[in-house]
């Protein structure tokens, strides 16, 4: 099963930026870490925000993934399979 970890400096301000996106349907998102308030969106920007907390796994299909986050300190860690 294919995967990427996605690795994002807190420290810039983020408002639905797109991180991902597949052709095929992701199956599984954990967040492996989150050191500051950080939110993902599944499948649009204006989709419900989900905020993430460290070991956070989701398995629904989705195609791409977006992220909010105010300017804070540390990394948001996602390891994604499809």
């Amino acid at each position: 099963m294919p995967y990427k970890v996605i690795k994002l400096d807190l420290s810039t301000t983020r408002t639905g930026e797109i991180v991902l996106e597949v052709e095929h349907e992701i199956k599984r998102i954990i967040v492996t870490r989150a050191d500051s308030e950080s939110y993902i969106h599944l499948d649009h920007p204006k989709n419900d925000p989900i905020y993430c907390s460290q070991r956070l796994k989701i398995e629904y299909p989705c195609k791409s993934i977006y992220v909010t986050n105010p300017a804070g300190s540390g990394y948001l860690e996602l390891f994604v399979q499809w």
